[in-house]
């Protein structure tokens, strides 16, 4: 004897139609889907103003944070007439080791720092210099004259006493 698991003789009109509606809900599911997702949010109008742009009066979300700072821009300058400071006139890149906004904190380095590399050291190879920018003052101690970057940087890294080599290029 035969068994049909699925249907049987009576109700298979039913089941044919019941799978009819159902893919096509399925079918009428997914093109709407796609629709709505390639479906454009808004559309700009191509208006002859000179503006190409509104910015709104509330912008709604979060605010710009730090507008104001200020920072090194190209009004910053060397100080070169100052008796403290080192004359780097003829200095092309040179291995920063220290930057601070106080002298005294880079008196003290350039102090310990003779004071514990005083044989691998010299005096005439350690800068000090000042560049005035809109923050204020900061002042660099750097050490050695070079006249490539390349090369400076090479020596930087068999330096045992830097971590970080940052080259600089001072300009007047």
């Amino acid at each position: 004897m035969k068994k049909k698991l699925f249907f049987s003789n009576s109700n298979y009109k039913l089941y044919f139609i019941f799978f009819i509606i159902l893919s096509s809900f399925i079918a009428l599911y997914f093109v709407s889907f796609f629709y709505i997702i390639n479906k454009k949010l808004f559309i700009i109008s191509n208006i002859n103003n000179s503006s190409y742009y509104i910015i709104p009066e509330d912008r709604e979300g979060e605010k710009v944070k730090f507008i104001n700072k200020k920072s090194i821009n190209n009004e910053s300058n060397l100080i070169v007439n100052d008796q403290k400071l080192s004359n780097i006139s003829d200095l092309n890149f040179t291995i920063q080791l220290q930057s601070d906004s106080k002298y005294e904190n880079i008196k003290d380095y350039y102090d310990k720092l003779l004071n514990l590399k005083s044989e691998i050291i010299s005096i005439n190879e350690l800068y000090i210099f000042a560049l005035n920018s809109q923050i204020g003052v900061d002042y660099f101690i750097t050490y050695k004259n070079f006249s490539t970057k390349s090369e400076a940087m090479y020596f930087c890294k068999k330096l045992s006493f830097i971590k970080k080599c940052l080259i600089l290029n001072p300009q007047i």
